[in-house]
């Protein structure tokens, strides 16, 4: 960032001196735009800077829990849609970072958001709606691999979690309740 902003003031330096050296109103106006667009590029950078700092979810500015809570939910997403995992499975530790940054770029492409990085009320709504759907669906798939007759009601609760490690236990799986990639894959061909 301080980078951008030294090269833009030598620049603006150096269009300031060849125009104050009386070569015309055509300079003036040239150098004019060139400002404008080094301002412009500045902004980005520092909008990039801003994204790596803060989250903003539900039109409220979080950090901490709020991001590891984004973090979950896109990992759920990427749990179910292994096409998109060209950045790879994000640690989930609460911070806004560049890997972060790129899976939420990528949510937000797929699901014709606006693409800037942000999570805020419809980037925010859409991975809200798209986990709770996709709890429907291990529900459902879990009562079906299993013949039982949990709740389908959209919360990841004890029921459900047991019902995953039943399913683990049954396929000789890591028993931890998460229905993550490998467990999916059992799951997966149960959803319509």
């Amino acid at each position: 960032m301080y980078t951008n902003n030294i090269k833009f003031l030598v620049l603006y330096y150096f269009m300031l001196n060849k125009t104050q050296k009386g070569d015309g109103e055509m300079k003036k106006i040239f150098a004019s735009i060139m400002v404008i667009a080094v301002l412009s590029v500045s902004f980005v950078g520092i909008s990039g800077v801003v994204n790596e700092q803060q989250v903003e979810a539900g039109g409220v500015t979080t950090k901490g829990v709020s991001v590891a809570t984004v973090q979950k939910q896109l990992n759920t997403w990427l749990t179910y849609n292994p096409l998109f995992r060209d950045y790879g499975f994000l640690t989930v530790d609460g911070v806004f970072g560049n890997k972060t940054n790129l899976n939420v770029i990528q949510y937000q492409r797929t699901h014709r958001l606006v693409a800037d990085g942000f999570v805020g009320p419809a980037t925010w709504a859409s991975l809200k709606n798209e986990y709770t759907y996709y709890t429907y669906a291990t529900q459902r798939a879990c009562n079906s691999e299993l013949g039982v007759n949990i709740t389908v009601d959209g919360v990841y609760g004890n029921a459900t979690k047991n019902a995953v490690r039943a399913v683990q236990r049954k396929h000789g799986l890591y028993q931890d309740g998460i229905a993550g990639a490998a467990t999916w894959e059992i799951l997966k061909h149960w959803v319509n």
